[in-house]
C-alpha cells in the first residue's frame, strides 16, 4: 500500500465539563479536507446528534458552521476525539488502515485533566476495537474503574446494515444513559 496517506486526526474538543466522550477511528477523506469532525454530507452523526440536541437543548436546527456544532455538543457536556492520532491509509475505510502505522492519541493525559468524562461512546467496531487493544491497556487502574465504555453502530455512510433510525436509536440510548441530569 505504497500510495497511502499519512493521515493526521484534529485535536479533541472537549471542556471542564464533558462528561460522554465520543471516539470515532480516525477521520475520512471529506473530513481530513473540510478539518470538521463528521464533514462527509451522508456521516450519519450529525443528524444523529442533533436529534439528542433538539429534544435535549431545544435546538431548531442544526448550524451549517462546524464550530457552532462543536460548541452546542459541548454546551450538552460531549467531547469529541478519534482513538487514532495518526495512521496511513488510502481513501477513508478503516479496513483500509495500515496496523503498523497507528499512533494512539494520549489518552492517559486527557482523562487525567479531563476527569468528568465518565462515558466513552465509540463510533464503530474499528474504534472500539483499537480503544480496547491500544489505549484501555495504557490507563490508570482509577481511571478504568471510572469509565463506561458503549460500542455503537457506525455513523459511517458505509456501514448499512442498520438504517439511520436504528443507528440512532442506540446512540440516543448512550446520550441519555451518559448525560442525564443528576
Amino acid at each position: 500500500m505504497s500510495d497511502a496517506a499519512h493521515c493526521i486526526g484534529f485535536a479533541p474538543i472537549v471542556n471542564a465539563d464533558t462528561r460522554l466522550l465520543i471516539l470515532g477511528s480516525m477521520p475520512g477523506v471529506a473530513s481530513l479536507a473540510a478539518s470538521a469532525y463528521y464533514a462527509h454530507p451522508r456521516n450519519g452523526f450529525w443528524p444523529i446528534a442533533a436529534e439528542y440536541l433538539a429534544t435535549e437543548h431545544d435546538l431548531a436546527a442544526l448550524p451549517d458552521d462546524f464550530d457552532e456544532r462543536y460548541a452546542l455538543l459541548l454546551q450538552a457536556n460531549c467531547g469529541l476525539w478519534d482513538v487514532l492520532a495518526k495512521a496511513q491509509r488510502k481513501g477513508s475505510l478503516d479496513a483500509s488502515i495500515r496496523n503498523d502505522s497507528l499512533q494512539i492519541n494520549d489518552f492517559s493525559h486527557l482523562f487525567d485533566e479531563f476527569s468528568r468524562i465518565s462515558h466513552i461512546a465509540l463510533n464503530g467496531q474499528a474504534a472500539s476495537k483499537w480503544f480496547h487493544r491500544l489505549v484501555w491497556p495504557t490507563l490508570s487502574a482509577a481511571q478504568q474503574q471510572r469509565l463506561h465504555c458503549h460500542t455503537l453502530p457506525s455513523t459511517s455512510p458505509t456501514h448499512a446494515a442498520l438504517s439511520l433510525p436504528q443507528k440512532s436509536q442506540q446512540w440516543q440510548a448512550v446520550f441519555q444513559l451518559a448525560l442525564r441530569q443528576a
